[in-house]
Parts: structure tokens; C-alpha cells; sequence
């Protein structure tokens, strides 16, 4: 939506896509096409609940997960967290505690941890 915005195309169809029963993914892509700067998921989704809010916090979370993965022909490796899947995860403080998928709209939300590859990305000490 922010690349749609950035080269003034129509708004993205995504209301369209869920009705016609598509999985819908959502990403981000470069720093260009977003005003504050930052290439950040939880962004992304809070943009998309505000515009869209008959998405359930569920299918967001979903959208940013294993809908991805599925596209990219990764199902059950990427996305997920189990036995066989890479090992590519992001932890983040939820303030007030985690509440279900909607803690993820919590503007106040922090990645505290990233691992790509099982190799450590990102840590902020002391959380």
C-alpha cells in the first residue's frame, strides 16, 4: 500500500482480493516508499488496520507470515516456527503484555530480537 501511495496508483485492492477468497501477504519494500523511514511490519499492518479495519488481527498476522510464505512457495519452512522451518525469527515487546495477534497493532511495539538463518541480527540488551 505504501508503494501504491508512493507512485500514485489506485489504492491497493486488497478488500477486493479477500472477498475473492485470494490469500493476501503483505511486505515491505524499499525505504523510498515510506515517509518515515523505516521498513517495519508491524508498520505496514497498523497502515493496513486503519484503512481496512474488518481485517481481524488474526488474518493480519497471517498476512505478514505464512501468506508471504505460501506465495514465495515456501509454506511449512517460512513463516512458521517449528521442526524444519528456517530459523528466521523476530521477538518484540508488547507493552501491557501480549494480548492475542491485535498486540501487534500496539504502536508502542518493539523488536527486541531478529535471527535470520539462525544467526543473530538484532538484540536489544536488557529485555
Amino acid at each position: 500500500d505504501g508503494s501504491h501511495a508512493f507512485f500514485s496508483h489506485e489504492r491497493h485492492p486488497v478488500a477486493d482480493l479477500r472477498a475473492s477468497g485470494v490469500p493476501v501477504a503483505i511486505g515491505t519494500d524499499g525505504l523510498v516508499c515510506h515517509h518515515d523511514g523505516v521498513l517495519s511490519i508491524p508498520n505496514e499492518l497498523r497502515r493496513l488496520a486503519a484503512r481496512e479495519p474488518s481485517i481481524p488481527p488474526a488474518e493480519l498476522l497471517a498476512m505478514a507470515t505464512v501468506n508471504g510464505a505460501e506465495g514465495l512457495g515456501l509454506a511449512g519452512r517460512a513463516g512458521v516456527l517449528h521442526a524444519g522451518a528456517f530459523a528466521d525469527a523476530a521477538a518484540f515487546a508488547v507493552p501491557g503484555g501480549w494480548k492475542g495477534p491485535e498486540s501487534l497493532l500496539d504502536p508502542d511495539l518493539r523488536c527486541t530480537f531478529c535471527a535470520v538463518g539462525g544467526a543473530v541480527r538484532f538484540e536489544r540488551k536488557g529485555t
